[in-house]
């Protein structure tokens, strides 16, 4: 792995992350590393069950894909797991690790984008900007 340092209050995360919590909400300022932390747990745990299938929510498509899958994913792929292969497709939305696992980036604005994931099984759900999100 890279040569990541985490701040104190990543270290915390990730131990709410990897303890016995079934739900974890981070909460922080803008550009607090809430997203690269959860992203950074995401691919270990892809990473050590290969062929998993992890996603990562938001309110809208043309968001997640630009900020998380276009922006942080590659960086913190790049700062964390240099050695690791990984290709995105952003039509679909869908980014593929070398061990054959995947993180689904879904926008949950439209039908057509809700129904896309209904049937799939995630061993992540990451809501990503969860109070953007419609309860219905």
């Amino acid at each position: 792995m890279g040569n990541f340092s985490k701040t104190l209050d990543q270290q915390q995360a990730l131990g709410l992350v990897g303890g016995q919590e079934k739900n974890v909400l981070l909460f922080g300022g803008s550009r607090s590393g809430k997203t690269f932390i959860l992203l950074y747990s995401i691919v270990i745990r892809a990473l050590k069950a290969p062929g998993s299938r992890h996603g990562v929510f938001r309110a809208c498509s043309s968001y997640v894909k630009q900020a998380v899958m276009m922006d942080t994913m590659p960086k913190m792929m790049k700062i964390c797991f240099p050695e690791v292969v990984f290709k995105q497709n952003v039509t679909n939305g869908v980014c593929r690790l070398s061990n054959g696992s995947e993180v689904w980036f879904c926008g949950l604005d439209d039908k057509k984008n809700s129904e896309k994931i209904l049937g799939k099984e995630f061993a992540t759900v990451y809501f990503n900007e969860c109070s953007e999100i419609s309860y219905t």
